[in-house]
């Protein structure tokens, strides 16, 4: 998936409404489904399905769907060049209810997540990693109809008392969940939607434009923040322009290697790069102003990069 696909994914993942502003939940009778399949954009590429869903219709253009059970929602995806659907995600929403809208030719979804999990690696068996909150509400805008053309796709969430299974990180080993206390973001996503979308990776590549407004997240004190830009081309390359402030350098890594959540051996070789690439301000925060030239050349503080492997 090309970089910073997944912020559109999440957006595909809980949003059953995108093929269409007659299609279901709005054209679902009120009550109890069972075994029910949403395709968001018609064709393959992925599908949500729901053991179970009590809808809610308050109106004609107001859907209320509390999905039954644990609150357990499945997304399967069809993998490029592949025949059959797997599971993509494992969404939780608990007892929380998904309430839909549409006006003006566009669907607003908004609700609350418990958790998420994804596979680890791209074998059907995989082990599922989890990112687990305390409360995770999030709100999405999108167009009702699939185009041709460019649209925009608003996302926004806010999160309190992560929990990140060590897995999912860049550092995928074995260890105790790294505990973020609050992480926020708000982001803007420009895509090029084909129809039908024959598989995940037309999705992935559809996207052209994603704008991060504002990311941040604190880990022990420790506060970690993100903005910027990324374009990308018909050639897939990206265009980037943004900063990267990692607070307490120090401290962040002491925070990190402390109760096993992660060995020093696997965090100094991130310790390293980081420290040569960064910039340190006089409170201790180490900074990455990140810029891809003309040329396509990686820039990081002003100086050409070339990022090592860690692995």
């Amino acid at each position: 998936m090309r970089p910073f696909g997944w912020m559109l994914l999440p957006v595909m993942l809980c949003f059953p409404a995108l093929a269409g502003a007659e299609r279901p939940p709005f054209t679902m009778e009120a009550g109890v489904h069972r075994n029910v399949v949403l395709a968001p954009l018609g064709g393959s590429a992925f599908r949500l399905v729901l053991p179970a869903v009590s809808v809610e219709r308050p109106s004609e253009d107001r859907a209320i769907l509390r999905p039954g059970g644990d609150g357990r929602v499945v997304l399967q995806i069809m993998p490029e060049g592949g025949t059959g659907h797997r599971t993509g995600a494992v969404l939780h929403f608990g007892q929380a209810p998904l309430v839909m809208e549409r006006r003006d030719g566009r669907v607003a979804l908004a609700g609350s997540l418990k958790a998420l999990s994804l596979p680890l690696t791209d074998d059907p068996d995989a082990r599922h990693g989890t990112i687990a909150f305390q409360r995770m509400t999030f709100r999405l805008i999108l167009p009702s109809a699939s185009s041709p053309t460019i649209q925009e796709a608003t996302i926004s969430f806010q999160a309190q008392a992560m929990r990140v299974d060590p897995a999912l990180l860049t550092v995928a080993m074995p260890g105790k969940p790294v505990v973020f206390s609050t992480v926020s973001l708000r982001a803007q996503a420009m895509l090029q939607i084909p129809h039908p979308l024959a598989d995940i990776g037309q999705l992935s590549r559809s996207v052209r434009q994603v704008d991060l407004a504002d990311a941040g997240a604190d880990l022990s004190g420790n506060p970690i923040a993100a903005r910027g830009t990324a374009v990308f081309g018909e050639d897939d390359a990206a265009r980037l322009d943004g900063l990267l402030s990692l607070g307490n350098f120090a401290a962040l890594l002491q925070t990190l290697m402390s109760g096993d959540r992660f060995a020093p051996e696997q965090i100094m070789p991130l310790a390293l790069v980081a420290g040569g690439l960064g910039r340190m301000t006089e409170d201790g925060t180490l900074t990455f102003r990140v810029r891809t030239a003309e040329d396509g050349t990686l820039i990081i503080n002003d100086r050409p990069a070339t990022l090592p492997s860690i692995r």
